[in-house]
């Protein structure tokens, strides 16, 4: 629905659009041939897609030049990493961030990483909704709410849709950042709820934290373990050694919530990269998925 939205409006604008010759997304070199030769201003990625684009720019002087001389690169589908949208903006590459859902249409929209480089998003102009602070005991996660959108809005689907309460739930959390400005906080499966049901545990949180620290020795990772003791990191690697593991725990052991915290080396599962479930299109970690996938393996760790 995102990509025929962008689609849609490529035609509104009478701009033109440039299909890669490849099945499915360009490498880097092809965009930047796309690019070079059609005279393109304006990229839309999936961010999975855009990182690796960005990577190969942090080495590569002419990949740099030919996205930073692009009016804009449009990301949506899923978050980017904080890191990813600072590099981007203090060597002049225009990331836009934009927040939509299939039933619903584009409802937020970021600035640009050239006029702000937490690149954080605000309503778009002419959308109803409204956010609604979630349920928690205050510790951490009392802050997130959930965009829901009213039964008037125009953006409001179906009665099928809906929830009880005549709205559409989203599920998908935000943090005000600022007056007005808004980071999104993943959906509210990414937030786990631990044993005793007290805390919330922030898993997308962790998983980006593993990334950042672990991004060259793993291939892929997802934190799973509702209703557990304490939350379990799932790697994909070459390596399946427990040096590996021990070498991810050292790195990723920083200051977080108690509960947030992998607990030791043995809260890590490690599987061969392509063993984790994943969505078609955007290529993302299903967690549900991998939790059931792994169930067995983490009742051992539990047993």
């Amino acid at each position: 629905m995102g990509q025929f939205t962008f689609l849609a409006g490529t035609a509104y604008h009478a701009a033109c659009v440039v299909q890669p010759r490849t099945n499915g997304q360009p490498s880097t070199r092809e965009l930047i041939a796309m690019i070079k030769q059609c005279q393109i201003n304006k990229s839309y990625q999936f961010p999975y897609l855009l990182e690796t684009h960005l990577q190969a720019a942090r080495a590569d002087p002419d990949v740099l030049s030919t996205l930073s001389a692009l009016d804009e690169i449009i990301y949506a589908g899923s978050s980017l990493r904080a890191s990813e949208e600072e590099w981007a903006g203090r060597n002049g590459i225009n990331l836009v961030n934009v927040y939509g859902c299939t039933e619903c249409g584009v409802l937020l929209v970021s600035e640009g990483t050239l006029g702000d480089y937490k690149n954080l998003l605000k309503p778009h102009p002419g959308a109803i909704f409204e956010f609604v602070p979630i349920a928690s005991d205050g510790s951490d996660g009392s802050d997130l709410v959930e965009l829901i959108v009213p039964r008037e809005a125009p953006e409001c689907p179906d009665e099928s849709l809906r929830a009880a309460d005549g709205r559409y739930h989203t599920r998908d959390l935000f943090r005000e950042v600022e007056a007005g400005k808004y980071t999104y906080c993943g959906r509210s499966d990414d937030w786990i709820n631990m044993e005793n049901c007290s805390r919330l545990c922030n898993a997308e949180g962790i998983e980006g934290n593993v990334q950042k620290f672990c991004g060259n020795i793993i291939a892929g990772c997802v934190v799973v373990g509702e209703g557990r003791p304490s939350p379990i990191l799932i790697v994909e690697t070459n390596d399946l050694d427990s040096k590996r593991r021990t070498e991810i725990f050292r790195r990723i052991n920083g200051a977080r919530y108690f509960h947030e915290r992998i607990g030791s080396e043995k809260m890590i599962i490690s599987v061969l990269p392509g063993q984790l479930p994943r969505t078609a299109n955007k290529g993302t970690v299903r967690r549900r998925g991998a939790e059931i996938m792994f169930k067995n393996e983490i009742d051992n760790i539990f047993g």
